[in-house]
C-alpha cells in the first residue's frame, strides 16, 4: 500500500477517527480506570474488522487489536490515561490557572481563565 492509499483511507474515516478522540477526551480516565475509553477504541476496531483481545494480563483496561497476517507487522502503544489534578481542556497550547466562577445550589462551573463565560458574583 502506498502512501496516498494510507492518506486517502485517513482522510475518508476522519469523521470517526475525530468523533473517537473526542468521545475519549471527554471521559478523561485515570490509569487503570478507562472503561469508557477502551470502549470506544474497542467497539471502533471491531467495526473496522479488526480481532480484539481484551482484559490482556489481566489488566481490564489493557487490549489489543489485530488484523490480517503476514508482513509488514506494525505496532502501536496507545497511552492516553488522564493525569489527576490535570486539566483536559481541549485545543490549550499553554497552561492556565483554574477558576471557579459559576456557583449555583445544585453545581460548581469551573472554567478556565480567561474563561469563555460571561462573570457573575459568586
Amino acid at each position: 500500500m502506498g502512501k496516498q492509499i494510507a492518506w486517502d483511507e485517513i482522510d475518508k474515516k476522519a469523521k470517526e477517527i475525530l468523533d473517537a478522540s473526542d468521545e475519549i477526551w471527554g471521559c478523561a480516565e485515570t490509569a487503570f480506570q478507562e472503561d469508557n475509553s477502551v470502549k470506544v477504541l474497542c467497539d471502533l476496531l471491531k467495526k473496522e474488522g479488526f480481532a480484539v483481545e481484551e482484559n490482556l494480563a489481566d489488566v481490564k483496561t489493557a487490549f489489543k487489536g489485530t488484523y490480517g497476517s503476514g508482513k509488514p507487522v506494525i505496532g502501536i502503544l496507545g497511552e492516553f490515561d488522564a493525569l489527576s489534578g490535570l486539566n483536559q481542556e481541549p485545543c490549550a497550547t499553554e497552561k492556565r490557572q483554574w477558576l471557579t466562577v459559576l456557583r449555583d445550589t445544585a453545581a460548581v462551573t469551573i472554567c478556565w481563565e480567561p474563561h469563555p463565560f460571561p462573570q457573575r458574583s459568586v
